[in-house]
């Protein structure tokens, strides 16, 4: 990322920046972002940001007390000082390394890295680098610029005033529908595939045999055909025990063994989303694997949902996390979407803009901000028990340190768990795990929101209307 940050870029900052702290324009106005040390000199009074021209350097970085600083300008250990001017001096340009991790601009600038299913390579990230995958760094960079100008609001005779979009912080409960039957011939032959070791499985081929066996006698039906895969009951029991509403994202029909075996349309989902809309969740959109670079099949599925629900659609996860930076969310705003909720690394817990409060996408080819919001995805199922290998006890401190992280700045806080993610014969333990996790979670008490209200919810916060 060489150069210096663009007026665009700064002002990216700015707006988020401003969504923890008033920037009154008396504030404002003391704000210099300064390329050269020599111009320090030549002020009084102000807020002086030095800025770095230079790229990235990861075995540069600078640890001051623990908060890795990515574009230092000297080995100076010290965030800020003010100065016999009253110049409060930030000495690093921490505002290039708050670009750089909440625009996303390694994944523009790394299109080549890639892991198995073509989605940007975790291990490539400077959060996996760096082992700060489970802090929101942004945050915490925010929080140091909050506090020296509170330092420097005392000697100035003004006190900055916080802002806060949540009383305590947020929480979004969220499904994918990838499957909605588990006992179909696709299943059976996948089956025959892990027992012939066509395919990888954590289960021993008598296993697998004897659950391909049982399956396929469902599916013939000359044992009871259950459906472990429609268990809308079941969830919704157990989020309204703990007071809790969700988002159901559904997947529309496309490639063949990628996207949905279902279609919206058919007489039981028609069904489902009347008895959605009762329980006051919120139906959105799971993106095709074609749909992140492809504006007529997002379309088209927002379309064909929307007949079927009865709903607008506002939100949207892509499926497989799946993701072009910035294409896709270009793509999503021009479809009018409000939000995306699929900026999380699928091979680990925590933050993949280092963020834990919504923010907005940065459009590089075009050197603006836009005006779609991300809800950033946290925990995900897959993640703790298919990627991690947890153990139950284990997936549950891991996912708590994360909500802790969140909670301790007054963020939302985004868990994902599949309609289709409760295997005990693959993950033993799972159901209770995640019943435990929810109860765990409304413990903390925090104000559990769906991805439609926290649209309105923040565009009335940025306009000062909260």
């Amino acid at each position: 990322m060489k150069g210096f940050l663009t007026q665009s870029k700064l002002n990216y900052i700015l707006f988020h920046l401003g969504n923890h702290i008033h920037l009154t324009k008396e504030l404002s106005e003391r704000f210099l972002f300064v390329q050269h040390p020599n111009v320090v000199a030549t002020n009084t009074g102000r807020i002086i940001f030095m800025l770095s021209g230079k790229d990235i350097q990861p075995e540069n970085v600078l640890d001051i007390d623990g908060l890795p600083i990515l574009f230092p300008l000297s080995d100076r250990k010290e965030f800020y000082t003010i100065d016999d001017r009253n110049n409060l001096i930030f000495h690093h340009d921490i505002l290039k390394s708050v670009f750089y991790l909440l625009s996303g601009y390694q994944e523009y600038h790394n299109k080549d890295s890639h892991d198995a299913l073509n989605r940007f390579s975790f291990h490539d990230s400077i959060q996996y680098k760096l082992k700060i995958t489970d802090r929101p760094l942004v945050n915490y960079y925010f929080g140091i610029v909050m506090q020296a100008i509170g330092l420097y609001g005392v000697q100035n005779n003004f006190t900055p005033v916080p802002r806060n979009v949540f009383n305590t912080f947020g929480f979004i409960l969220s499904h994918d529908i990838d499957y909605i039957d588990l006992y179909t011939k696709n299943y059976f032959l996948y089956k025959v595939k892990e027992v012939l070791k066509m395919k990888p499985s954590r289960l021993s081929v008598w296993s697998n045999f004897r659950l391909g066996l049982f399956g396929f006698l469902k599916y013939i039906g000359l044992l009871k055909r259950d459906n472990p895969y429609w268990n809308f009951d079941f969830l919704r029991k157990l989020e309204r025990d703990n007071d809790f509403r969700s988002v159901f994202y559904f997947l529309d029909t496309g490639v063949l063994h990628s996207d949905a075996y279902y279609s919206f349309d058919e007489p039981r989902m028609i069904e489902l989303f009347r008895y959605l809309k009762k329980e006051n969740c919120e139906i959105g959109l799971h993106g095709t694997v074609e749909s992140i670079s492809d504006p007529g099949k997002m379309q088209s599925s927002i379309d064909k949902l929307q007949q079927a629900s009865g709903e607008r659609v506002v939100g949207i996860r892509q499926h497989r996390l799946l993701w072009r930076h910035p294409q896709t969310s270009v793509i999503q705003e021009s479809v009018g979407l409000k939000y995306d909720t699929t900026l999380g690394f699928a091979a680990h817990e925590g933050f993949r803009n280092s963020y834990c409060h919504p923010f907005r996408f940065y459009d590089f080819d075009n050197d603006r901000m836009m005006e779609l919001w991300e809800f950033p995805l946290n925990v995900m199922d897959v993640t703790l028990f298919a990627y991690q290998g947890y153990s139950t006890s284990e997936a549950l401190r891991r996912s708590l340190a994360v909500m802790h992280e969140v909670e301790k700045f007054g963020g939302v806080f985004s868990v994902l768990w599949h309609n289709s993610f409760f295997d005990e014969d693959l993950y033993p333990g799972v159901t209770a795990f995640y019943a435990a996790l929810l109860e765990s979670i409304a413990h903390a008490k925090p104000e559990n929101i769906v991805g439609a209200e926290l649209v309105d919810r923040m565009n009335n916060f940025v306009y000062g209307e909260k």
